[in-house]
């Protein structure tokens, strides 16, 4: 989780970018993930990004894309910072990811962002990006799951049973009855873990939700392909 820091005025101008070497997770999985870095501290705007860039892919050409993808989020995340702080705003933003997953033909990676821009609170977005280790094509939800499979009862149905067990079915701002078929999400080793973004069904202090599945209870629901790699 991304701290959401208080800001510290800065009148120097940094501007760094760097790219550091992080390890595959498994040798099997022929994937390689760098680490990108940019960074600007100047008097009204912070900005600090992170995203990946792999390498190691059949699909070279899926793999450009794949890298353009992660590189335009966060240049996307830069332009609504300094479009904020060229407003005279005090601006705060960051970006970062986590390799959840990075084995058995299967890459998954979640991004967390937080965005200030004045006023009491920031804004934090969390997505996931899961994609095939041999030629990059990208997961949606659906496909991760046979075309006969009514996966968004099933998922919303442990969600709920979720909500109730942790006890927090009284603090929804709306109640929650069911996920969108193309509903954030990332994917572990063992689970599947869908993203709940703030203040959809819950107050801004309750932050971007996240509902683990274990993927061993949905086996007969799984997509074979998907299957054969949990």
């Amino acid at each position: 989780m991304i701290k959401k820091s208080k800001w510290i005025g800065a009148a120097v101008c940094i501007m760094a970018l760097v790219v550091l070497m992080i390890p595959s997770v498994s040798a099997a999985s022929r994937v390689n993930i760098n680490r990108v870095e940019e960074k600007i501290e100047e008097d009204g705007l912070q900005y600090s990004a992170a995203w990946p860039k792999v390498s190691g892919l059949q699909d070279t050409d899926q793999q450009a894309k794949l890298n353009v993808r992660f590189a335009e989020s966060a240049c996307r995340l830069k332009v609504l910072a300094q479009t904020s702080a060229d407003q005279g705003n005090r601006t705060e933003a960051q970006m970062d990811f986590q390799v959840k997953r990075n084995c058995s033909g299967m890459v998954s990676i979640l991004f967390d962002e937080y965005l200030y821009t004045g006023g009491a609170n920031g804004s934090s977005t969390k997505t996931g990006a899961t994609f095939s280790a041999v030629d990059g094509r990208l997961f949606e939800l659906r496909d991760l799951f046979r075309e006969d499979a009514d996966y968004v009862s099933y998922l919303s149905s442990e969600i709920k049973k979720s909500i109730q067990e942790q006890g927090i079915q009284d603090e929804q701002i709306e109640t929650f009855e069911k996920i969108d078929v193309d509903q954030p999400f990332y994917v572990t080793d063992t689970q599947l873990v869908i993203i709940m973004p703030e203040i959809t069904y819950f107050p801004h202090s309750f932050g971007v939700l996240e509902f683990p599945i274990e993927l061993s209870n949905m086996k007969e629901m799984l997509n074979p392909e998907i299957a054969s790699c949990c």
